[in-house]
């Protein structure tokens, strides 16, 4: 059987455990999507359109118009990278910390440009350039 490697693992009661989920987190929620939505402005007039962070609102605003797609993509790739992960026994009970760490931060990174990709694919396929507007 699999053991997660400890540095993982947040005990309950860390920050990083959602084992009791208290009225404050749920303020914290309610506080910063109330502060995005104040940054970003009516319509999202206030995010940037060019340069690198214009960039970014592309592939943010590309990856939410095709949500359906990337949910149900991000269902099997989750599955798939944790098994690649868990097979290749790169996090025995023996890794260091680090190296546990690096690993899982390289999967999270390839997951979340496969999501991006699985978002524009979909878009590609909605939107095709050969059929007449």
């Amino acid at each position: 059987m699999y053991e997660p490697h400890p540095a993982v693992i947040a005990p309950p009661g860390w920050p990083g455990s959602k084992t009791y989920f208290g009225i404050l987190r749920y303020a914290h929620f309610l506080a910063l999507a109330y502060l995005a939505w104040a940054l970003a402005g009516t319509e999202g007039r206030r995010l940037p359109m060019s340069g690198i962070g214009g960039a970014v609102v592309t592939v943010v605003r590309r990856v939410g118009q095709q949500s359906l797609a990337v949910f149900v993509a991000s269902l099997l790739l989750a599955q798939l990278i944790g098994v690649f992960i868990a097979e290749n026994s790169i996090l025995g009970p023996d890794a260091p910390v680090y190296v546990a760490q690096w690993v899982i931060n390289v999967g999270n990174l390839a997951g979340a440009l496969a999501i991006i990709a699985v978002a524009y694919l979909a878009r590609y396929f909605r939107n095709p350039p050969w059929a007449q507007r």
